[in-house]
């Protein structure tokens, strides 16, 4: 593995520690979910440190995971926090606001 690979893999693990401890420090769910996206950047770094093996079958495993990874997160990011919205979740954090109004009424 070159230092490229070595360089994705510590950064990749640098990011899902601090994703872990996002997601247990972190007070309410809209700001958890920030932490989640960083631990999915972090997951596809370590995928794209596969490029260095040399495998082709492992290369194109990593790139289909790190590829519906990049495509599926956003997607769950947001059904999460529509479901913590129509919930009516309170913001957590004391310097957070609802731009929205008082959790204004959701669509029917």
């Amino acid at each position: 593995m070159s230092w490229v690979g070595i360089l994705l893999v510590i950064v990749g693990l640098l990011l899902a520690l601090v994703a872990a401890a996002g997601l247990l420090r972190l007070q309410d769910v809209y700001l958890r979910l920030q932490a989640a996206s960083v631990g999915a950047i972090g997951v596809t770094s370590i995928l794209l440190a596969s490029l260095g093996t040399g495998n082709g079958r492992i290369i194109v495993r990593a790139l289909l995971v790190a590829t519906f990874l990049v495509l599926a997160s956003p997607v769950s990011s947001h059904a999460i926090a529509r479901a913590a919205w129509l919930r009516r979740e309170k913001l957590g954090s004391k310097g957070g606001w609802d731009e929205t109004g008082t959790l204004a009424d959701p669509p029917p």
